[in-house]
């Protein structure tokens, strides 16, 4: 079956807020981790779910697909969950696969692994 990936992306890190925005070597962290992810052959869709308008505009600064969540969430899978369901498509996909924002050296050949389980 169809297969998104979704990144929960948050600003408000407790022990680091902003982190995902970082610049790593002129990209920032979320841009090079989404780079990676959108690499795996598995993922028909990447999305970033996040609760911050600033990350929104940035991940559509280089052309990436968002979603704005509720800033209520407990964990990163409750904001892939309502990610998902945000999505106008969502019911094309019988997996979704979530993906750390704060992995960009990530590997895209460990999401495809993963699909094939599924």
């Amino acid at each position: 079956g169809a297969i998104v990936c979704i990144i929960p992306a948050r600003f408000g890190s407790q022990r680091f807020p902003g982190k995902l925005l970082e610049k790593l070597k002129g990209k920032t962290v979320l841009e090079r981790t989404w780079r990676r992810a959108g690499h795996a052959e598995a993922c028909r869709e990447l999305v970033v779910a996040t609760d911050s308008k600033e990350i929104m505009e940035h991940v559509r600064s280089f052309g990436g697909r968002a979603v704005m969540t509720r800033s209520s969430w407990r964990s990163g899978t409750e904001r892939v969950y309502e990610g998902w369901r945000l999505l106008e498509d969502s019911w094309r996909f019988e997996y979704v696969i979530n993906v750390q924002g704060d992995e960009p050296l990530l590997n895209p050949a460990h999401i495809d692994a993963l699909a094939e389980q599924l």
